[in-house]
């Protein structure tokens, strides 16, 4: 009944939409999935440590199988500051991911991990608002969380890890007055 319901409204699994395009055989397909099973990694994921597919081939494919648009580098990067912090720095990092829209009601969200519900889930529990998602490269939304919480200054970047891990910098200029 379950998969019925998924076939009438055009869902189709990551395994199958590789196969109809012709990025994989049945038998490569069928070696992931044992490799899967050994393991406990995506599919997607396993394909791409395979070298059966491209980590581009795998998020182009999880773009058509949850209908949603692939985002580039360059459209993360022109985000507006105010949109992005409505998700705190730490709940990005953490799960790789990043706002990128948001209507009265709801943020939508750039993730490369779709099927990571528990990161959804997070961003719904700290903004309180309902959460969509779009498809992006990994490195891209890491580029695009430095970029816009941290303004891509490397200063900045070391006061904040002297501040994490409790140092203070003692200036030997002037120590003598």
């Amino acid at each position: 009944m379950e998969g019925a319901r998924e076939r009438q409204r055009g869902w189709q699994l990551l395994g199958q939409v590789l196969v109809k395009r012709g990025l994989l055989s049945q038998e490569q397909l069928a070696a992931a999935f044992e490799r899967q099973r050994r393991g406990a990694q995506r599919l997607g994921r396993v394909l791409v440590e395979l070298n059966m597919i491209s980590e581009p081939a795998l998020l182009e494919c999880l773009a058509q199988q949850f209908n949603k648009p692939l985002m580039s580098e360059e459209e993360l990067a022109s985000l507006e500051p105010e949109v992005v912090r409505i998700l705190p720095e730490e709940t990005a990092r953490l799960n790789t991911i990043i706002a990128i829209e948001r209507s009265a009601r709801q943020l939508v969200v750039a993730t490369a991990d779709p099927l990571n519900v528990l990161a959804l889930d997070e961003v719904r529990r700290v903004t309180g608002l309902d959460v969509d998602f779009r498809i992006a490269p990994a490195a891209a939304i890491q580029t695009a969380i430095q970029r816009h919480y941290r303004g891509g200054s490397v200063e900045r970047d070391d006061e904040t890890v002297r501040q994490d891990l409790g140092l203070t910098v003692v200036s030997a200029i002037g120590a003598e007055d």
